[in-house]
């Protein structure tokens, strides 16, 4: 088997099964995606309601009776209501500025707790309307599985270049012995189509880790602006600038010495 072949058939079964994680953290981000906008297009419900099947925004009164601390992971309230005690971690860094005035997060501090779909989305102070985010928060997942996406890289990135090996009709070495027994010939030249094909199939390995680089760089702005819905648009984006420019970059470079060769031989 020849070394194209194994290459090919390394990278291609690679991407594969790399793209099964990179499925599922796609998956996650946009369920996440998907919920956040829609709990942001939720309206108030005309009678309240704590079920999973609501889809409209309820509020209740509740007391706070427990609070823990966690090394990684965000303190977590244990809070009364009517009776029944829920538990929901709380944000105040990625809330909007001065939601958490007023809230002292200790038990026997009454709050109001909004909820939508079954679970607590934010929390605020009585007689205001909720604004500290919650764990619960399609939002706040998206802050997580914003950063996850770095993961989606790899898989989809190896087939992506092994497609782009497949197409190649040459690797570099023989499209240089093509360019040396054709010299002298200036009318047998080697277009500029086979050449770019070649440096695409060959050199756009480049083009993984400058994704990885790119949307590492992105997701600094991400977590800088907030705009964690926006960061599968940025992430795209991120892979076709890195393997555009990496193909663009090889192809130049392969043309010039190509020329180069054609012209002094």
């Amino acid at each position: 088997m020849s070394y194209r072949a194994l290459l090919l058939r390394y990278v291609l079964g690679s991407g594969a099964v790399l793209c099964v994680p990179a499925g599922v953290v796609l998956f996650m981000f946009g369920g996440a995606a998907s919920d956040a906008s829609a709990l942001q297009s939720a309206r108030v419900c005309e009678t309240g309601s704590r079920s999973t099947a609501s889809s409209c925004l309820s509020l209740y009164e509740g007391q706070i009776t427990a609070t823990r601390e966690h090394y990684r992971a965000l303190t977590e309230l244990t809070i009364n209501l009517d009776g029944s005690a829920v538990r929901v971690g709380y944000d105040c860094w990625d809330s909007i500025p001065g939601a958490c005035s007023g809230i002292s997060f200790q038990p026997g501090f009454h709050l109001v707790t909004e909820w939508w779909r079954g679970q607590i989305v934010m929390l605020g102070l009585r007689g205001s309307l909720p604004a500290v985010l919650t764990d619960q928060n399609p939002a706040y997942l998206l802050h997580s599985r914003a950063g996850y996406l770095e993961f989606a890289i790899p898989g989809i990135s190896l087939v992506l270049w092994g497609l782009l090996i497949l197409q190649a009709p040459a690797r570099i070495d023989e499209l240089m012995n093509t360019a040396l027994a054709r010299s002298p010939n200036p009318t047998r030249q080697l277009s500029r189509l086979r050449i770019w094909r070649v440096a695409w199939g060959n050199s756009s390995w480049a083009g993984i880790a400058a994704w990885l680089f790119l949307y590492a760089v992105g997701f600094i702005y991400v977590v800088k602006t907030s705009q964690y819905a926006g960061a599968a648009l940025i992430w795209l984006c991120c892979g076709v600038i890195a393997f555009g420019l990496s193909g663009i970059a090889a192809s130049l470079y392969l043309t010039n010495r190509i020329r180069r060769i054609e012209r002094h031989s």
